[in-house]
């Protein structure tokens, strides 16, 4: 027997969800609840009719993002590792921070949470993968610290993520878990965000800011992230101003180019963690980690000037 055709709502409800990715951007796309949509694909999927609630891996498009100002101010925050127990207080200090300098915009460059209950790393059996927190553990401890930004900046400026490689945890696992179709939780993330008003890049997706391209790490010709010391590598590569974050190493560097008065900045923001803290993994490493954030000055597609407040001086500045 034929499967009977979609209506022409439920056409439009698939098209939404295909287009836009995930089952939440498509309700926010069409102004319709969540509810609504699960509702609609619950009894397409009992026809046998299914929809990819994810995209499949397509090249990214680059957004780009144009403030009509001649130079513009950019708080710029580099990876904040949020994880379930972790004190809160620099996120206050942030925010405080923020309201204090009243930048134009504020841009957090991904790996805001560290999503270790989706961590690959641990095995199953080991006492690391028993001491993993739940998925709702991650997700209710990333809310507690954007909620307190939010309360903290209340009518502050536009905030911007480009994920990271710990947001991206979420897609991978949603990949690797057909069984959960339907249950996202890479669209439940997405979600958290928006509520809180931050919009959200994926992972590898570079955001333009009046010429200046931010993304959590740029990747290689092979596609792999740029690691260890690579600022001057990226600045050889660079054919724009880059921001990023992703190797904890605070570095900044203006590279000269062929033609007249031509350069490019490359600057990596460090992290945002707390003063001191060296995750797990990189316990046998050399560090160098820096802890602070910056508010930068763009202009034509050039980074003009910057200054950096340390993670201590925030607690001096702005502390309870």
């Amino acid at each position: 027997m034929s499967k009977r055709k979609p209506t022409a709502r439920q056409q439009q409800i698939i098209e939404a969800v295909e287009k836009n990715g995930s089952r939440g951007a498509a309700a926010a796309a069409l102004n319709v609840s969540r509810g609504t949509i699960n509702k609609i694909l619950g009894r397409l999927s009992s026809r046998g009719v299914h929809v990819r609630t994810r995209q499949p891996k397509l090249p990214l498009e680059p957004f780009d993002l144009k403030i009509k100002k001649e130079t513009i101010s950019v708080c710029a925050i580099g990876d904040y590792h949020d994880c379930p127990g972790q004190d809160k207080s620099r996120i206050k200090w942030i925010a405080r921070y923020i309201a204090d300098t009243n930048p134009d915009l504020v841009v957090q460059i991904g790996d805001f949470a560290d999503w270790n209950s989706l961590s690959k790393h641990e095995k199953p059996g080991t006492i690391g993968y028993a001491d993993k927190p739940a998925f709702v553990d991650d997700l209710e401890s990333a809310e507690e610290a954007l909620s307190l930004f939010r309360k903290t900046l209340k009518d502050g400026p536009p905030c911007h993520i480009t994920y990271g490689n710990h947001e991206e945890r979420l897609e991978r696992w949603d990949n690797d878990q057909p069984e959960s179709k339907g249950l996202s939780f890479a669209d439940r993330r997405d979600v958290l965000f928006k509520n809180y008003g931050w919009k959200s890049y994926a992972y590898g997706q570079w955001l333009f800011v009046n010429g200046v391209g931010f993304t959590h790490v740029p990747h290689n010709l092979m596609g792999r992230e740029y690691g260890g010391k690579t600022v001057n590598t990226i600045a050889n590569d660079a054919v724009f101003s880059i921001v990023f974050g992703h190797s904890h190493r605070k570095a900044e560097i203006s590279a000269p180019k062929i033609g007249p008065a031509k350069s490019v900045e490359i600057l990596n923001l460090g992290t945002a963690m707390p003063q001191g803290l060296v995750k797990y993994y990189a316990g046998k490493s050399m560090t160098g980690w820096a802890y602070g954030v910056w508010t930068l000055a763009i202009r034509n597609g050039h980074i003009v000037g910057h200054s950096y407040i340390s993670m201590l001086d925030l607690e001096d500045r702005y502390g309870d």
